[in-house]
């Protein structure tokens, strides 16, 4: 990888709602032919353990973006709540990687929530 490049990184976030709730709720989920949890899908994510992805690959992540705030119900609750439930609304994270520098550790990451999922 080059010294500048930037890796782009989209995964699955198992905290959604769609997922956790009915997990709470049952006990249980099931896989689909799409979305969250895609049967293709091998792992999931909270916004963490997909930092930790990286990281373990020796990236650093300044920025990443949450999706699927592209309803009105979903935006009119993240203001709500004031962004609290923001994990549990993002369906996937994306995060932009580039090589750890000398001496650099992974700090706060910039994240903004942005509209339609990517298909």
């Amino acid at each position: 990888m080059a010294p500048h490049a930037t890796v782009i990184v989209s995964v699955p976030n198992i905290a959604h709602l769609s997922v956790s709730l009915p997990l709470l709720l049952r006990g249980a989920f099931r896989y689909g032919d799409a979305g969250i949890l895609d049967r293709t899908h091998l792992r999931f994510f909270v916004r963490d353990s997909a930092i930790a992805l990286l990281n373990g690959a020796g990236l650093h992540v300044r920025t990443g973006l949450l999706t699927g705030f592209d309803g009105r119900r979903t935006t009119l609750l993240d203001r709500l709540t004031l962004g609290r439930l923001r994990d549990r609304l993002a369906k996937q994270y994306i995060l932009a990687g580039r090589r750890f520098g000398a001496n650099e550790r992974q700090g706060p990451v910039r994240w903004r929530p942005v509209g339609p999922a990517p298909s």
